[in-house]
């Protein structure tokens, strides 16, 4: 009683190695998939740390920019209120360096 099924192939079938042949492929493209996945969780982890690293990288350079514009706008005032102070004080002293300056062309002849 040998009789066989015909779903069940032997080996001397060679549709048996081919269903093989293809169970081996389909075996490893479920590996490649699942090291994929690994590799893809991975990366979606590195970037969710990179992006919690650009987040206080942006938060520095804001509050730097922050930080120089009103360095900024007080320089500005300052040298402003400088330049009310002493201005006056400058004109006269330019004054007096051109009518020096005038007196000394007229004298010399």
């Amino acid at each position: 009683m040998n009789a066989q099924r015909p779903s069940q192939a032997t080996k001397d079938n060679p549709t048996h190695a081919l269903n093989e042949q293809i169970m081996q492929s389909l075996m490893e493209i479920q590996r490649e998939l699942s090291s994929v996945t690994t590799k893809t969780d991975r990366v979606i982890t590195d970037i969710g740390r990179l992006d919690d690293r650009l987040d206080k990288v942006r938060s520095k350079i804001s509050r730097f920019e922050g930080v120089a514009f009103g360095a900024g706008i007080v320089i500005v005032l300052f040298a402003s209120m400088l330049w009310w102070l002493v201005g006056d004080q400058m004109t006269q002293i330019r004054d007096q360096l051109h009518s020096f300056q005038q007196q000394t062309t007229q004298k010399a002849p």
